[in-house]
């Protein structure tokens, strides 16, 4: 939602865009993963921000899914329209989804 509203303020959509994202999202959310904000994913969120130019949730983010591809032994993918996110999550080896 973040981006949908920076997208919103910096004119690149218009509202209704903004809005049908809103509801999408909205929408697909009971199907999305949560992941408990654990030790595991902190440690892995402050070693992110030594090693990327990262804001503090874009490591939590970047963080959990790292820890959660670990855990289950496969390559989660990373969604963003964050030029500094894609880097780094590319950086750490991931797939990215780049809409920026």
């Amino acid at each position: 939602m973040s981006a949908v509203a920076r997208k919103l303020r910096d004119g690149d959509i218009e509202a209704a865009e903004a809005e049908r994202i809103r509801e999408a999202v909205r929408k697909d959310y009971r199907r999305v993963l949560k992941v408990i904000l654990t030790s595991a994913v902190l440690w892995e969120a402050e070693r992110l921000l030594f090693r990327h130019p990262l804001r503090a949730s874009d490591a939590v983010h970047i963080g959990s899914a790292l820890i959660l591809s670990q855990r289950l032994g496969i390559r989660l993918s990373m969604l963003t329209a964050d030029a500094s996110m894609h880097e780094a999550a590319a950086g750490e080896g991931m797939p990215v989804e780049f809409f920026g």
